[in-house]
């Protein structure tokens, strides 16, 4: 395996180390749609000389932000792209951030996002973003700048020359490449793929076992180019030799493009210039086994988007050679990356072997006709996911991420996942498998500022925020845009400051450079809640247990198990499931050698959920060879999280076998224990709530509460209690509400204003509107500039939320501010992100059904013109709700429903039936929507751990009497009276709450 590369010059005080090959002599293979390239060959040399302060090479996210702080610090500033375009992979398509927790996003990073959003953005709109930051600095950018060699003076770099003939000069070097290009080029140790476990003592690094981890494939698929023969060979990029799990490789995580896609006009998917149908030969056969694809699109699609990431638009296994290939070796491999997704998508909209319901469906999607004009509407950006990395006197390892080490000289905080997409498909029992995925939860950690220094005898003036010194996995997480922004800026800072004191950047004073960072507002340290889904809870160790037990991870896996540590109780750090797929495939053995033989009660421990298997096989192997198959239901478990399988005489040897053959669901397999029994037991005593004598025990062992609880609020606008079936109302069709009803507590005598504003401003603060003083509708509508004011008056409860760790989102009437003046007053109410009808813009009130209004996050949505409102709300409530369970985190979304609002309209519904719309109709349909919220919460998992709560704002705004059961209901929304005040509310949390209660209570 190659560790590690370092270039040594030492033959002459000053040397030049130039480019491995003479690029412009070597022919650049075709595009694999016009215009398409990575490298631009230079046309001409012209020799010159820039002199600066500060060189920075590459002009990705990170080095646009340290060529904006090192300005404004008062250097002299070169910024130096190799492409055409600033930004990276930001303007690029990844127009759906990940970053982690928001909170600790701070600086410059902090004022981009402030600009666009972090979800949704254009590409176009994140270029000019970064433009707008380098608008009235000094910064002297150069594009289309490809490094050719390099002058040093011992330890020090003196210039960087490109191959066009232009010489830098500078007194400090950023490296701010997603590669390490120009670490590599000064002679700095690096290392690219995977380290040994063993290297730095962590555990989920280097090879894994193959076919375990997430987005792995669903069902078996002959890896063979004739189906059934392996003398044929095997398919493109699949081989026989992943390696030994726990070793290391050179083999990196996968690349793909970040496609921005659309509905809206679309340039049919082209088909590239190297069209290899083999390419597809997976893909298709995948199709054709009838696993469901579970299409996922958005505008910015992700290889996770079609059968959960098994095989889609990631290249594994394409990109191998990319860190440390020639100019012109990576225009090869980018091409190869282009001509294999351009053909992907290709193939799914025109190829036969793909049933025509999904061609139809994918035929909907394509290319923008106003992004990326130049390079007919694919991003010029290739998602290098991983490059070289630096290996310095400190490297960022698992042990960061865990939190177990905690460096003293924080430079900003990281807080995503440790994550990796998969490095190698390989062939397991004649069936194709993927290797490499990894995702663990983490909560925020600092970064130390010796990781972004080189070692001292190699160079003493280059900082690298980007390719910094982090193993793989811990490069994993760390590897996120406003990451990389956060530490341009610290490099940046640390360059100026270098300069000022005159000494090496492994020399700069500490203490002035955290006081300079965060007075420029960065947060270098986290004090907040842990944000892990699992509440920050750690397993319980085995070893605190009594009996013998074996853990998952010291279980024999076969099978595509995937792994992780989402929900409690758990023992260890993680459990195993098999994501309700590959039946009959999965299986693990857990084995107990040596027991002293007697009498043992014999346990298994699961985290129970909703989408679990009721029929889960266990069967118990004994010394003689006789075994017993027990059947568990995983829907549900001990309060301890262990469930008795019975009680057995065992011998020296037992084996305890856990499989998903025949199953219902999801199969969990986390420890299983082995209790010595003095006296007889009977099962019952034990199953469900565990063995008694022992809850003390397991208590000190470390248990701790359940992990936060998602909240769904859907807030119906102008809705009275007399609309809903469950509440006896006969004028309205209210199905699934009154199922909701059933499910949970409803609450029969809920008041609240008879109007919106003070009705919407006493559920966000708690307080009673002769506190917080707004009586009537602020008239948003008429484009008042009054808003409340969270940021320093009101606190709210979704502000509370977030601190605690939730995703926070909103959507639909924003009545508390005119957005136009007020463009984040969402976020200071609480909310990381929000899709919300804005009702007065350019002068006028605007629309919230047909052809609606909407800001997302900051930006007014230009794509949804022919949509209805309510029906794009609930796409986002969905989209919300799958963000936060990818991201394992805890979600607050408050729905601010727009039906049944006046005026009243045709809905979707009625039009395809040819009616003009009625209050009926609308109630209806918000019913409908409401049951495909809630659908989505059941088909996510995650329905016991979610509390769902429906309410209205006011009464109903009709003046047409309504029937009840217990009468006539007239009057309604303004009316102070029982029924322009009197609400329904409805709450739903399975296991917590019991189902159909009614409450009496009086609620305000």
């Amino acid at each position: 395996m190659k560790r590690l590369i370092l270039v040594f010059a030492v033959l002459l005080p000053c040397v030049f180390i130039g480019s491995p090959l003479d690029a412009q002599q070597t022919q650049l293979p075709e595009p694999a749609v016009p215009g398409l390239r990575y490298y631009y060959p230079p046309e001409k040399v012209e020799p010159r000389v820039i002199d600066a302060d500060v060189c920075i090479y590459g002009g990705t996210c990170a080095g646009v932000v340290a060529a904006v702080q090192a300005d404004r610090m008062g250097q002299r500033v070169v910024l130096l792209e190799f492409g055409k375009h600033l930004g990276g992979l930001s303007s690029g398509g990844l127009s759906h951030t990940d970053g982690g927790e928001s909170s600790v996003c701070g600086g410059i990073a902090r004022e981009f996002y402030d600009l666009i959003g972090q979800k949704n953005f254009r590409p176009s709109e994140a270029e000019a973003a970064f433009e707008k930051l380098l608008e009235g600095t000094d910064i002297e950018v150069r594009k289309l700048a490809h490094l050719d060699r390099l002058q040093k003076d011992g330890s020090r770099i003196v210039s960087v020359t490109m191959e066009d003939g232009l010489t830098v000069r500078a007194k400090q070097f950023i490296d701010a490449t997603y590669e390490g290009d120009l670490l590599a080029r000064a002679g700095v140790s690096w290392h690219a793929g995977r380290e040994a476990n063993a290297v730095y003592g962590e555990t989920y690094n280097g090879i894994r076992t193959p076919g375990q981890g997430g987005h792995n494939w669903p069902t078996r698929i002959d890896p063979y180019r004739i189906a059934g023969d392996p003398s044929s060979g095997l398919l493109p990029r699949v081989n026989n030799d992943p390696g030994k799990p726990g070793d290391g490789d050179d083999r990196i995580q996968a690349f793909c493009f970040r496609m921005w896609l659309t509905k809206q006009n679309p340039l049919p998917f082209p088909k590239p210039t190297a069209y290899e149908p083999e390419q597809y030969e997976l893909l298709a056969r995948l199709f054709e086994s009838g696993a469901n694809p579970r299409f996922g699109w958005s505008l910015d699609t992700n290889n996770h988007h079609l059968f959960g990431g098994a095989y889609f638009i990631d290249f594994v296994g394409g990109n191998y050679g990319w860190p440390n290939a020639s100019w012109v070796e990576r225009e090869r491999i980018f091409q190869a990356h282009a001509n294999y997704q351009i053909g992907v998508m290709w193939f799914l909209a025109n190829s036969d072997r793909i049933a025509e319901p999904h061609r139809s469906e994918i035929q909907k999607w394509g290319l923008p006709r106003d992004e990326y004009v130049d390079t007919s509407g694919w991003t010029h950006q290739l998602y290098i996911r991983e490059g070289r990395r630096m290996v310095s006197d400190y490297v960022m390892t698992q042990h960061n991420c865990e939190g177990h080490e905690m460096p003293d000289d924080s430079v900003g905080l990281a807080s995503y996942n440790m994550d990796s997409h998969h490095c190698q498909m390989t062939v397991v029992d004649g069936a194709v498998r993927n290797e490499g995925n990894v995702e663990i939860r983490v909560d925020p950690y600092p970064i130390s500022y010796r990781a972004l220094t080189p070692n001292r005898d190699e160079c003493t003036n280059l900082l690298v925020p980007v390719a910094l010194s982090s193993s793989h996995i811990a490069f994993g997480s760390i590897r996120m845009e406003p990451v990389f922004m956060l530490l341009g800026q610290s490099a940046a800072t640390a360059a100026a400051q270098a300069i000022e004191a005159d000494v090496a950047v492994q020399d700069v004073d500490y203490q002035q450079l955290s006081e300079r960072l965060v007075k420029d507002g960065q947060i270098l340290q986290y004090t907040g809640p842990p944000r892990r889904s699992d509440g920050g809870q750690t397993g319980v160790d085995s070893k605190t247990l009594p009996g013998i037990v074996v853990d998952n991870e010291s279980a024999e896996l076969s099978g595509p198990w995937s792994v992780n540590n989402v929900t409690h109780p758990r023992v260890g750090d993680t459990y195993v499931h098999d994501g309700n797929a590959a039946k009959g495939e999965c299986n693990a053995r857990y084995v107990f050698q040596n027991a002293k033989p007697g009498r043992y009660e014999i346990r298994a421990s699961w985290p129970p959920n909703s989408n679990r298997a009721t029929n889960v096989p266990i069967i118990v192997t004994f010394a003689d060879g006789k075994s017993k198959t027990i059947t568990v239901n995983q829907k549900t478990s001990g309060k301890d999280g262990f469930n008795s399988l019975g009680t057995f005489d065992c011998g020296a040897s037992v084996i305890v076998e856990i499989a998903n053959k025949g199953t219902d669901g999801h199969v969990i397999a986390d420890a299983v224990q082995l209790l010595p029994v003095e006296k007889e037991v009977k099962d019952d005593e034990y199953r469900g709530a565990g063995l008694q004598p022992d809850k003390e025990k397991w208590k000190a062992a470390g248990s701790k509460p359940a992990p936060p609880p998602n909240i769904l609020l859907m807030f119906a606008d102008d809705l009275g209690y007399e609309t809903l079936g469950c509440y006896g109302g006969k004028d309205f069709t209210t199905p699934h509400l009154d199922r909701l009803a059933s499910e949970g507590i409803r609450f029969s005598r809920a008041y609240t204003s008879p109007v919106c504003t003070p009705s919407r401003m006493s559920l966000y603060t708690g307080t009673y509107a002769s506190r917080h003083g707004y009586y009537n509708v602020l008239p948003v509508h008429q484009g008042t500039k009054q808003a409340v004011n969270f940021r320093d008056r009101w606190t709210t409860y979704p502000q509370l939320l977030r601190e605690a760790g939730y995703q926070t989102s909103v959507t639909g009437k924003w009545q508390l501010a005119t957005l136009e003046f007020h463009p984040n007053h969402c976020r200071d109410a609480g909310f990381d992100s929000w899709c919300v009808w804005q009702i007065w813009r350019n002068g006028a009130k605007t629309t919230r059904y047909w052809n609606p209004c909407f800001n997302h996050d900051g930006r007014v949505r230009a794509d949804i013109a022919s949509d209805f409102g309510p029906d794009v709300l609930a796409d986002y409530v969905i989209d919300q709700m799958r963000s936060a369970v990818e991201a394992k985190r805890p979600f607050y979304i408050h729905h601010n429903m727009l039906l049944p609002h006046w005026p009243i309209i045709a809905t979707p519904d009625d039009k395809v039936e040819g009616n003009p719309g009625s209050l009926r109709s609308m109630i209806a349909y918000m019913d409908k929507l409401c049951g495909r919220i809630l659908g989505e919460v059941d088909r996510l998992g995650i329905a016991n751990n979610t509390v769902v709560i429906f309410m209205g704002d006011n009464g109903t705004d009709s003046k047409t009497p309504r029937q009840t059961d217990a009468g006539e209901v007239n009057g309604g929304k303004t009316d102070l009276n029982d029924a322009g005040t009197h609400i329904p509310l409805i709450v739903r949390h399975p296991g917590k709450i019991d189902a159909g209660i009614v409450a009496d209570d009086l609620i305000d």
